[in-house]
């Protein structure tokens, strides 16, 4: 099952996509994927992309791949909601998204999967020791040798599903905000009086 979650900009923080009920609940299931999305506005973006490659040392998981200011991280699953609060405190929240599969079904057909192939691998390997003849020894060999292969394919499988119940997959885009406004050199508030050369006065 698919599930997609943005966020109302309009909305107050604690009621957006991330902190809904709905996607907390959805991603408490016994095996669910999230992928995440952020786009930021920031000033300094070098700085920002600087944090977001600190992730995995603060959090746990990986960069999985990077090109100019857009960065894909994969993050614990349990730590996905605080790594989205504290990279949307560094600037303004564009956009926000959040989508959750649910693969309990596909999980536990793939664990069934294993389990059965590991069984009937250990069978056959049983009757290739017992086999009297070397033609029958072949037959065997060749269905050992066919299971085998299904069996490395299904383990794989499953850790990859694995891999991706456990960590997040959490892309950050960053756009240029902009040049904060300069300070006037004086501490006038109007800064046009600067430009008549009057020495710089304290405002209260």
């Amino acid at each position: 099952m698919d599930r997609q979650f943005t966020r109302d900009l309009d909305k107050p923080r604690r009621e957006d996509a991330f902190a809904s009920v709905e996607a907390v609940n959805l991603l408490s299931r016994a095996a669910p994927c999230a992928t995440a999305s952020l786009a930021l506005a920031v000033y300094d973006r070098d700085a920002t992309m600087a944090f977001a490659e600190a992730v995995p040392q603060r959090w746990g998981g990986w960069i999985e791949s990077r090109y100019d200011y857009q960065i894909t991280l994969r993050v614990p699953a349990d730590a996905l909601f605080e790594v989205i609060d504290a990279l949307s405190e560094r600037g303004d929240v564009l956009a926000e998204t959040l989508q959750a599969d649910d693969v309990t079904a596909e999980y536990f057909d793939l664990e069934s999967r294993v389990r059965v192939l590991e069984e009937i691998v250990a069978q056959l390997e049983l009757l290739l020791a017992r086999a009297k003849t070397v033609e029958e020894a072949l037959k065997i060999r060749v269905q050992l040798d066919r299971l085998r292969v299904e069996l490395e394919a299904a383990r794989a499988q499953l850790r990859m599903l694995a891999e991706l119940i456990d960590f997040s997959t959490l892309t950050l885009g960053l756009s240029q905000r902009g040049p904060a406004n300069a300070l006037p050199s004086s501490n006038d508030p109007f800064p046009w009086v600067d430009g008549l050369g009057v020495e710089a006065t304290e405002y209260r």
